[in-house]
């Protein structure tokens, strides 16, 4: 018979500890193809803000060397037809003894405040509903895997959650606001400390300088609320050339780490996106930085 090395209390401390320790490195990074390939990541309300145009979007981002890294994953897609959109987005995160699934199904409305060609002046409304999972990996327990306290936490229901976003534009203006996490955030419940982003407000202006044909600057400042952590301010550039077939970014975030970034089309309907992101230098004694790789289809 195996020894049960966990009580009850030490199993308590075990998930708090997960919860407040490693999660907060989870939750600190964010996919760099959020800020500008993959809007719809961070914000609802990009979910088919093109009629007509269907998307679809992965990512693969590893916190740090070693087979047991943190890794977040995502799948998403979206179409839009007519003043509306939907998508389905699903993100996978695992860090440390804890997994987390996430899945949510988006409707969007976008209305046009003009009617030309570009259709380049309007706003967008979306919101996002689903659910959060949490289970424990037993594998990488040292213990005893059949701990009652263990398959009690793994047998919670997933819980229902709801993303909300907004996005004004205006030929080169983008101006956005997101509340993800709602139900999370506005129960205040302990249990889902580790949904930390609470608030996403960016601003971003895209414009392409006379006698520079081909090229594309696009300078963005954005908010990011996060519970029980300081928030983060993040400040960069998105350059591309010929025509946005190649693009590189960077960002500086007031966690005093900075992101980097490029990104390639293939072809008429493929992106891919590499980046690199450094740790907050809170976390540097921790882990070191994040590999990101990103593609994106539209069809």
């Amino acid at each position: 018979m195996k020894k049960n090395i966990f009580s009850l209390p030490a199993i308590m401390l075990l998930l708090l500890a997960c919860g407040i320790t490693v999660n907060s490195f989870a939750q600190v990074k964010v996919f760099g193809s959020g800020y500008f390939q993959n809007r719809y990541l961070f914000n609802p309300a990009y979910a088919g803000q093109k009629p007509k145009l269907a998307n679809i979007g992965a990512g693969y981002n590893k916190q740090g060397d070693g087979d047991k890294a943190p890794v977040t994953m995502y799948l998403n897609g979206d179409y839009g037809f007519n003043n509306m959109g939907v998508g389905v987005n699903i993100m996978n995160d695992k860090a440390g003894l804890l997994n987390t699934f996430k899945a949510m199904a988006t409707y969007a409305y976008h209305l046009k405040f003009n009617d030309n060609e570009e259709a380049d002046h309007g706003l967008s409304l979306g919101i996002s509903a689903g659910g959060v999972q949490r289970r424990i990996d037993f594998t990488a327990i040292t213990g005893d895997p059949d701990d009652q306290t263990l398959y009690l936490y793994n047998n919670q229901d997933m819980k229902f959650e709801a993303d909300f976003g907004a996005t004004y534009y205006n030929k080169g203006l983008t101006v956005q606001a997101a509340l993800p996490n709602m139900v999370a955030t506005f129960k205040n419940d302990a249990a889902d400390i580790v949904n930390r982003p609470t608030l996403f407000l960016s601003a971003s202006y895209k414009y392409q300088p006379a006698g520079m044909e081909g090229f594309a600057f696009e300078p963005l400042v954005a908010y990011r609320g996060l519970r029980n952590m300081d928030d983060i301010i993040d400040a960069g550039i998105n350059i591309s050339a010929l025509n946005e077939r190649v693009n590189v970014y960077g960002l500086y975030h007031s966690s005093k780490n900075i992101s980097v970034g490029a990104g390639v089309k293939l072809s008429s309907f493929a992106h891919i996106l590499l980046s690199y992101a450094t740790q907050p230098s809170a976390l540097k004694a921790y882990t070191s930085g994040n590999m990101e790789a990103a593609v994106r289809f539209s069809f």
